[in-house]
């Protein structure tokens, strides 16, 4: 294993967290697309006001280790002061790897109208490829029921028949109460990703609840059953987090299934 490889990409990002010495909040995901399971992603959480009174100094430190390009440092200085909490983000797929941070706004600035309003910045980049570089969006639609959701998502898809769609409104429609979930919307600059990201931790279901659907996500996107029923028997009792989906920069459509948050560090 070599310096530059990427388990040592995400050990790097895990020690400079640890070295603050503050309790952060720590949670996996795993990402299905054509032909592909990844497994190495995660997310970590911080309170920015957990980092004292040089919070600041910290951030922008972690930001140049992890070599953030130059042309996000300036979007940091921008909304710093009114981020609340800073999520650090690392995955591993099958042609890069991406070092990301999120900026959870204290004051949410309202976007389009009351209901809609933009809650995370996110940027994301290749630590060895500065041209391979992010800024996403995500937009906060407020107060929606179940089926709003989903017509949000059906015009994401342009098609209530494709089988995302499909597989999305199977999980959708496990939970009854439509004051469970939180909808966000995602776009990036410069590309034409269209995606969204529901959170599902307030309706309390496990990994194996979504057994038959991620099974039917398998076949969707040709996944080796013996390589994901290896890893669904490691996870299936950790508490399902967030569903992310629709088109990525790509243009291929793609989920992202988060799990298992756990508090750690101090």
């Amino acid at each position: 294993m070599t310096a530059d490889s990427p388990n040592n990409e995400a050990i790097k990002l895990l020690q400079i967290v640890e070295a603050l010495q503050v309790q952060y909040g720590y949670e996996k995901s795993f990402q299905f697309s054509h032909k592909s399971l990844s497994t190495n992603r995660f997310l970590i959480s911080l309170n920015k006001n957990s980092l004292g009174e040089n919070s600041q100094d910290k951030i922008f430190n972690i930001c140049k280790f992890l070599a953030l390009p130059a042309k996000f440092l300036d979007i940091i200085y921008k909304h710093i002061h009114q981020t609340k909490f800073i999520h650090f983000g690392f995955e591993k797929n099958a042609s890069k790897n991406l070092y990301k941070i999120y900026l959870e706004l204290a004051e949410p600035l309202k976007h389009s109208h009351l209901n809609s309003i933009l809650l995370h910045l996110g940027l994301k980049w290749s630590p060895h490829n500065p041209s391979q570089a992010f800024l996403t969006r995500y937009i906060w639609h407020q107060c929606l029921s179940n089926k709003k959701i989903l017509k949000r998502i059906e015009d994401i898809y342009e098609d209530k028949n494709s089988p995302s769609y499909l597989l999305v409104e199977e999980l959708i429609n496990l939970i009854k109460n439509d004051e469970v979930l939180n909808y966000l919307e995602v776009t990036e600059d410069g590309n034409s990703r269209k995606s969204y990201d529901i959170n599902f931790y307030d309706a309390e279901l496990k990994i194996a609840d979504l057994e038959p659907t991620l099974l039917e996500m398998c076949k969707y996107y040709a996944i080796d059953s013996y390589k994901f029923n290896s890893f669904y028997h490691i996870i299936k009792t950790k508490q399902f987090g967030h569903l992310a989906g629709g088109i990525h920069r790509n243009g291929q459509d793609f989920f992202n299934v988060y799990y298992g948050v756990e508090a750690k560090g101090e």
